[in-house]
């Protein structure tokens, strides 16, 4: 059951960050690839496609569950890019003064942590990574009005670009 919700997560990202480009469509996507581990990407992004699904899903019996995911997000301190990038994407339609100050601590760890190639790694120093990337850009869609974030996406974009494999694929986070 954790492999076939996690295959559906990455599967969920990788149609969320290029399905509304038209650069791919679900059927391009393996729908059994089992590769990688919940693990691998942590706490933050595997609670977060957990509260996104739940919200989405619009089922009784759930509110509860949403509601200590949101208060979770409330108090995490993230210590990764991925995680502060996570942390946006979860804080992105709050509108309160808490989540506003949240949403500039995030931008400004992210902004930092570009790299000169114009991606993002799992830290500020390190190498950039298509996936942490790509993760990155989804959660500066939402603040695209904030200055210097379009400059940022367009970058992150070209990071993408330059990355894709000859095959079409993009290289596994290691």
């Amino acid at each position: 059951m954790t492999i076939m919700i996690w295959s559906w997560a990455k599967r969920f990202l990788l149609l969320s960050i290029l399905g509304g480009c038209g650069c791919v469509s679900d059927r391009h996507v393996e729908p059994h690839n089992a590769a990688g581990s919940p693990a691998t990407y942590g706490t933050t992004l595997a609670t977060y496609m957990a509260l996104r699904t739940l919200k989405q899903a619009g089922t009784s019996g759930t509110g509860e569950a949403i509601r200590k995911a949101e208060d979770w997000f409330r108090q995490a301190r993230p210590n990764d890019v991925l995680s502060v990038a996570t942390v946006l994407l979860a804080s992105a339609r709050d509108s309160d003064n808490p989540a506003r100050l949240r949403r500039a601590e995030c931008l400004s760890v992210i902004c930092s942590a570009q790299t000169r190639d114009g991606g993002w790694g799992p830290y500020a120093d390190s190498p950039a990574e298509p996936f942490d990337t790509s993760v990155v850009l989804l959660s500066l869609t939402e603040l695209r009005a904030a200055p210097g974030v379009d400059e940022m996406i367009r970058r992150g974009r070209g990071f993408l670009v330059g990355r894709q494999n000859p095959d079409g694929s993009w290289p596994a986070t290691t």
